[in-house]
């Protein structure tokens, strides 16, 4: 499905935002199957404003479909409510993995994969 939207800047995102909304809402109404959880990485794009950021996560939290699952990936939650689990990753710049933890995340992830394979 593409839509045919006519917004430039900051407008875009919002824009796209309530359509892949709506999308996802019909999936999670109308499919058999199971349901993806909704990932959503970085919704301030094109520097939302003082006034949009709060809104645009408001509406994020005020419309997810019932019984899915939000990844929300947000640098500030505006003092919105979303519920459900927080992880506060480190603060060291473009790290999510610390390097103290590649052994052990590794062998994690190794174990998984090599089980999937059998």
């Amino acid at each position: 499905l593409t839509p045919s939207l006519f917004a430039t800047g900051s407008t875009l995102p919002r824009a796209l935002l309530a359509y892949q909304f709506a999308i996802f809402l019909l999936i999670s109404e109308h499919s058999p199957a199971t349901v993806c959880p909704m990932i959503i990485d970085a919704p301030n794009q094109q520097g939302q404003d003082k006034e949009h950021l709060p809104q645009i996560l408001k509406f994020i939290a005020e419309n997810q479909p019932a019984d899915t699952q939000l990844i929300l990936g947000i640098e500030n939650d505006t003092g919105v409510e979303f519920g459900g689990k927080t992880i506060n990753t480190p603060v060291e710049k473009y790290a999510l993995l610390q390097s103290d933890q590649y052994e052990s995340v590794h062998a994690e992830i190794f174990n998984v994969l090599k089980a999937s394979l059998q």
